[in-house]
């Protein structure tokens, strides 16, 4: 009550936030939803709700409120039967436990030693992962050596926003999360259509790209062994024209151009100039 307390301190003016029981909550947005039918969006809220939850309502920045939601947490020790939400690790190094210990914690099989009459952990013991179980030696074990793995405090599961209800870990989502994860969906959809050879927009371009490849390495093939084809043929006009023109140039012979006064010479210079 304390922490819920001043959690709302801490968002007054910004969000309010409304705790009760589920079933009163439910029957709440049920009754809404029976006097403006147009408000019928809300039944989205209801599968959230289960557990102890509640309600926050806010106009601000939804990030924002969240961090203030939970960043009022408090240490918790770890209790027999309870599930863990974190992986708990017991560090290597010196103990404040005695000898007397040492039975308790090679029946964890845990390696210690004694040193200066206390108990040292020779390594790093990985205790409980997220999902397990908390057994009636590990707590204990945890309280032997002052040890609060866990804490409790407001957690956002969800976010109901102009009537779509999403998780909140879309939150954590950037603008370049989003991008990666289009293109890698159009580069899945384009592999599915290339080897389902199944054209469509996606995949027009590659193909136009692949079929210009596939035309200048045949050009280049024809051009290279001198067998003439219907792409190759201006290319090779144009190398023999480019061919020519640099034996003029070399030989200081400008013929003059069929239909004009105009000179090699005077075009050559102008291009230089």
């Amino acid at each position: 009550a304390a922490q819920l307390s001043k959690i709302r301190k801490n968002l007054r003016g910004e969000a309010i936030i409304l705790m009760g029981k589920n079933t009163l909550m439910r029957k709440a947005i049920r009754d809404v939803i029976t006097a403006d039918p147009k408000r019928a969006i809300l039944e989205n809220l209801l599968p959230r709700i289960n557990g102890n939850c509640g309600l926050v309502f806010t106009e601000k920045d939804i990030r924002t409120i969240r961090t203030k939601l939970e960043e009022e947490k408090k240490p918790a020790s770890a209790k027999a039967g309870a599930i863990s939400p974190v992986a708990v690790t017991i560090p290597a190094g010196g103990t404040a436990l005695g000898p007397q210990e040492t039975a308790f914690m090679q029946a964890l099989g845990i390696d210690t030693k004694i040193s200066r009459m206390k108990i040292e952990i020779l390594a790093e013991v990985e205790l409980l992962k997220p999902g397990d179980k908390v057994s009636l030696s590990q707590a204990e074990l945890l309280r032997k050596l002052d040890i609060t793995p866990f804490a409790y405090g407001v957690v956002t599961d969800a976010i109901f926003e102009n009537g779509d209800c999403y998780d909140a870990f879309l939150l954590d989502l950037t603008e370049d999360d989003v991008s990666k994860k289009i293109m890698q969906i159009i580069g899945d959809v384009t592999a599915l259509s290339f080897g389902i050879n199944y054209p469509s927009f996606l995949w027009f371009n590659n193909i136009v790209y692949a079929a210009q490849k596939q035309i200048m390495d045949w050009m280049c093939l024809s051009l290279e062994t001198g067998y003439p084809t219907q792409m190759s043929v201006p290319h090779s006009f144009s190398n023999t024209y480019s061919d020519l023109m640099a034996l003029c140039v070399g030989a200081e012979y400008y013929p003059k151009f069929r239909g004009s006064e105009d000179t090699l010479a005077s075009k050559f210079k102008d291009a230089q100039a």
